[in-house]
């Protein structure tokens, strides 16, 4: 039997462990998936260990070990050293490989929300870790203008910096009037802020959409505690989103990742979305 687990400080939270045991189950796949609390280095050295001495085949991480837990890799897939974090592990005969499934989820679950729309400008909103992600996923699209939005914008400016992007992305500073025109002017606005920083959203309304105007929200937080932007984006006609999908093709692309072969064809996405709300 497979055994994978969700680590992190706390870990009690995750939505990894319903959506991980619903993969198994409709693949057909024997195996367990646990939650496992990790307080300290050492006890992710023993975790490290666990890996490579074939007790557990594989492991999702939150924080606060997406980057301490390199260390104790083998090797790293290239989506793993361009995001510079690793939130999934795979072991295999002691060797360690990892990988960061963001870029991946985000890719999948936008090209499913926009559909056979074409987006021309795209504004991200953040610079954290969350919008690194994006970014890398987006700058693959064939998009004119992409603005990066942030409260520093120096920090805005060393993301791009960072992962040598082009002339077509741009740095802004997160203030009522950008966020106004971003609102306005954009096809689609990716707002990566976390869910107790973003106030500026509370002074800014989402222009109403008229005729054929067809523009995107999508809101990586996903809990039903924090909807508030989404809800006032759908009321102005926007097409809106939040992170719930991009969590599940994380999900997704980690468990591919551990059996190195497709399972998304072997799902029911819409009674998985109906289980994951229900969490």
């Amino acid at each position: 039997m497979l055994s994978f687990a969700v680590i992190g400080d706390p870990s009690e939270h995750s939505l990894s462990p319903p959506m991980h045991r619903y993969f198994l189950d409709k693949t057909g796949v024997d195996g367990e998936y646990n939650r496992i609390l990790v307080r300290n280095e050492g006890e992710l050295k023993e975790i490290a260990e666990r890996l490579r001495e074939g007790e557990l085949d594989g492991l999702n991480i939150t924080a606060p070990w997406k980057t301490e837990i390199k260390q104790f890799a083998n090797d790293l897939t290239e989506d793993a050293k361009l995001v510079g974090a690793v939130n999934t592990i795979k072991a295999k005969d002691g060797f360690l490989t990892g990988h960061n499934t963001d870029k991946d989820g985000f890719y999948r679950s936008l090209q499913e929300f926009i559909g056979d729309e074409l987006l021309d400008e795209v504004a991200v909103i953040g610079a954290g870790g969350a919008a690194r992600a994006v970014l890398l996923a987006i700058d693959e699209m064939d998009i004119s203008e992409i603005a990066v939005i942030n409260r520093t914008k120096e920090n805005a400016e060393n993301l791009i910096l960072d992962l040598g992007s082009g002339d077509h992305i741009h740095a802004m500073k997160l203030e009522i009037d950008t966020l106004k025109a971003a609102l306005n002017d954009f096809d689609l606005v990716i707002n990566t802020l976390p869910a107790g920083g973003r106030d500026i959203f509370q002074t800014v309304r989402f222009p109403e959409l008229t005729g054929e105007t067809i523009r995107f929200y999508y809101d990586l937080v996903y809990s039903a505690k924090h909807q508030d932007e989404m809800e006032r984006a759908e009321r102005a006609g926007f097409r809106s989103l939040d992170g719930m999908d991009m969590l599940i093709y994380q999900g997704i692309a980690s468990m591919e990742f551990w059996l190195d072969r497709s399972i998304e064809s072997e799902l029911n996405m819409t009674e998985l979305r109906a289980r994951m709300r229900n969490q």
